[in-house]
């Protein structure tokens, strides 16, 4: 376990700097990291010889073997500083990255990313997956213009992608679809764990593997692509509708308010004919007026987004354990975390303290997939927090 607390992961104002990392084995011991995040995240000024808008940053990596493979000792390293004009990355900066990973082997891979005109840092861990040659790391889904990769994995109904393999002389590629039906998370307080819904595809087909075909994601819900269809293991890629992780449909806004609201609002919420008007009036019954419920919505819809944004796997973030507690507890005072385990930790200054474990699911459609161990704390005060919202106000544990 990781012994120095990186509750600013999660927690979005804490730097301006949020890049996007995706992993691509090329060859038995090279892998590349690509790396991209907004320009408008980078201080650019003039105060150069110059006079050009210009900023520096730096990228460090470090790459540890994980203990499942057998140790944690560091098994390479860099350090890369880039000196940039303001209209040579445009609207988004990008860049690749190799590294040093051997067949058979897992590692840790931590990026640091730093911009040195203000001093302001990212720090962001990644899992780096050696031990076959068919899971999602051995993809890799280029853009129209295929200069660059996608560095999510969520994609709208719109978007065209290539999609490559590591095996140049792999041509073929089958792809099982699923509709979104993962079940919501079950309350902190419950017991019951609830089955994965994704047993059987809806359906399936084969597709040829070249430079020239582009693939598309029509239909909402989960894909797979595999090589090798007896292996579990390959690529998923995700429509969860056109917005996505913004929460700007009303169907959105109405489901996600599950957590702090009854079964029979819930019912009401399901079956209203209006339901923007529906939600306003839950809000405003919440606080009694509707400029401190507007403040109230643009604070949980907030949540909903960077649950999104942080959490998303085999199901919307904000439908994921972790993405739950993000939403009504917001985001954890400390995060203590292992290859394969998150420790979050609320607490106030009297000495009152929440802490939830969340341990990493062994899942072939997401390493970001981690469940709540339920019944380990004696007190959540799940209660408590529903009803500081309910009752107008955002839960603080102070």
């Amino acid at each position: 376990m990781e012994k120095s607390n990186l509750s600013y992961i999660y927690n979005p104002g804490s730097t301006p700097i949020h890049p996007l990392v995706t992993v691509f084995h090329v060859s038995d011991s090279i892998s590349y990291f690509y790396i991209g995040f907004s320009a408008s995240e980078l201080l650019f000024n003039q105060a150069n010889a110059t006079g050009n808008f210009l900023t520096q940053i730096r990228i460090h990596f470090d790459l540890s073997e994980t203990v499942k493979s057998g140790g944690k000792q560091s098994v390479d390293t860099g350090t890369y500083i880039y000196n940039l004009k303001k209209e040579q990355i445009k609207n988004v900066f990008y860049t690749s990255i190799p590294f040093r990973a051997f067949s058979g082997k897992q590692y840790m891979l931590r990026v640091y990313v730093t911009d040195l005109m203000r001093n302001k840092s990212n720090q962001s861990f990644f899992f780096v997956d050696k031990t076959n040659l068919f899971n999602d790391q051995n993809f890799l889904v280029h853009g129209g213009n295929k200069s660059q990769p996608f560095l999510i994995k969520t994609l709208s109904s719109g978007q065209k992608f290539y999609l490559s393999y590591r095996d140049n002389h792999c041509s073929r590629v089958y792809v099982d679809y699923y509709h979104n039906r993962q079940p919501l998370p079950m309350p902190v307080y419950a017991t019951e764990i609830l089955p994965d819904q994704l047993v059987r595809p809806d359906s399936s087909w084969v597709a040829q593997l070249n430079d020239t075909l582009q693939f598309g994601l029509v239909k909402e819900g989960i894909y797979q692509f595999r090589v090798d269809t007896n292996y579990q293991q390959g690529l998923s890629l995700y429509n969860f509708g056109p917005y996505y992780p913004s929460v700007k449909e009303i169907e959105d806004m109405a489901n996600s308010l599950v957590y702090i609201s009854n079964t029979k609002e819930n019912q009401e919420l399901s079956a209203s004919a209006n339901k923007k008007l529906s939600i306003d009036n839950f809000w405003i019954s919440c606080t009694g007026n509707m400029e401190q419920a507007k403040e109230l919505i643009r604070i949980y819809y907030n949540r909903v987004f960077f649950a999104n944004y942080y959490f998303t796997a085999d199901r919307e973030g904000w439908k994921t354990d972790r993405g739950m507690i993000f939403i009504v507890y917001g985001p954890p005072n400390t995060l203590y975390k292992s290859e394969d385990e998150e420790r979050w930790g609320y607490f106030k200054k009297q000495g009152t303290s929440i802490s939830f474990t969340f341990r990493k699911n062994d899942s072939k459609w997401s390493r970001n997939l981690y469940s709540l161990i339920r019944g380990q704390a004696p007190d959540t005060y799940w209660r408590q927090a529903v009803e500081s919202w309910r009752s107008g106000k955002v839960f603080l544990l102070e």
